[in-house]
């Protein structure tokens, strides 16, 4: 910025930057307390939780994990009270926030 800037301008952009630097510390803070969040989920519950996003049924995750289906149940309990989720689409939204399994690539047939 030019030093004989109007006065206006200077104060402008120093409010913008201001306005700016709120924001993404705002959104550091919700990522880092998500991190935290996820934090608390074991190496199984990870896993029950990556099936969980791509939509399977408990049953399908328990025969991919080799575990009963009552055991998948407790551990979809531990996750969403660990990550104070109600339902999947919430769980599923959170889990996009985090950054904590990348987004599904889509693939289409050629030529559409």
């Amino acid at each position: 910025m030019e030093k004989t800037a109007p006065k206006e301008n200077l104060i402008d952009a120093v409010t913008r930057s201001l306005s700016r630097d709120s924001r993404e510390r705002e959104a550091r803070a919700r990522r880092c307390e998500l991190r935290a969040r996820f934090d608390t989920l074991t190496e199984r519950e990870l896993e029950v939780l990556a099936h969980v996003v791509r939509g399977q049924l408990n049953k399908q995750i328990a025969g991919d994990l080799g575990i009963h289906v009552r055991t998948v149940k407790l551990h979809r309990t531990a996750i969403t009270t660990k990550l104070k989720v109600q339902s999947v689409a919430e769980l599923t939204r959170l889990t996009q926030e985090a950054g904590i399994f990348p987004l599904p690539t889509r693939t289409f047939p050629k030529g559409q």
